[in-house]
């Protein structure tokens, strides 16, 4: 490998388990980017193997581990930013739900915001309450509608974090709507065939009294020929 130049972002990296050049994991500790005011200082652990990616000059991949760095750091601001605005409209349609005057649409309209994608941000913001997990944040509008709407209660809290950490919780929600399905018609099956069995029980018994009622009727026939006899 190159030896870093003098002063260069790379000559302040300390490489971290360095157990051989292509498993190779480097921390930038501090990172300046004075073009950029919201990213003044963050910390990164770059787990790239940029070698392994073709990059061999020092200069190209001090430039990557920087935007890996603001990547990283961009992302969690996005998440920050998805949490507040979503609480924000929670809060307000309290306020609104509070005065009991029925204007929350119209605040949110004023502030260019469609009902359809407040009410997602209210279930989010909801959601993310009730279970304290941050890919929630993530999810998309239509998942977070299925976790949270009338079908909720369709979901306990093992499936809901099986599908919060699934790579793709859409796949997962039909999955698990599949199994259901199946373990629902399985159920019907079983039912069926035990209905079944007690209809051909019941219409055995029937039989069985149907036989004695008949039995018990020629004997009483038969006292009453014997009585007038």
């Amino acid at each position: 490998m190159a030896k870093a130049k003098k002063g260069s972002l790379l000559g302040r990296i300390n490489p971290v388990s360095l157990g051989s050049t292509a498993d190779a994991s480097f921390m930038i500790e501090k990172v300046e980017e004075k073009n950029n005011d919201d990213f003044n200082l963050s910390y990164v652990n770059s787990t790239i193997d940029y070698l392994d990616l073709g990059i061999e000059d020092d200069n190209d991949k001090e430039k990557l581990i920087i935007l890996e760095s603001q990547i990283r750091f961009h992302e969690r601001k996005t998440l920050q930013h998805i949490l507040e605005y979503s609480k924000a409209i929670y809060e307000g349609n309290k306020i609104f739900a509070n005065n009991r005057n029925g204007n929350f649409g119209k605040w949110v309209s004023h502030l260019g915001i469609s009902r359809e994608t407040a009410n997602t941000a209210i279930r989010r913001y909801t959601l993310y309450k009730d279970k304290k997990n941050e890919k929630i944040l993530e999810l998309p509008g239509r998942i977070v509608k299925e976790l949270t709407g009338k079908n909720k209660e369709h979901y306990n809290d093992v499936e809901v974090i099986e599908i919060l950490n699934s790579e793709k919780p859409m796949l997962a929600i039909i999955d698990l709507k599949t199994k259901k399905k199946e373990e629902k018609l399985k159920n019907i099956e079983e039912k069926k065939e035990y209905l079944y069995q007690l209809i051909i029980n019941k219409e055995g018994s029937i039989k069985r009294i149907q036989e004695e009622v008949k039995q018990l009727k020629k004997e009483y026939e038969a006292l009453i020929v014997k009585d007038h006899q």
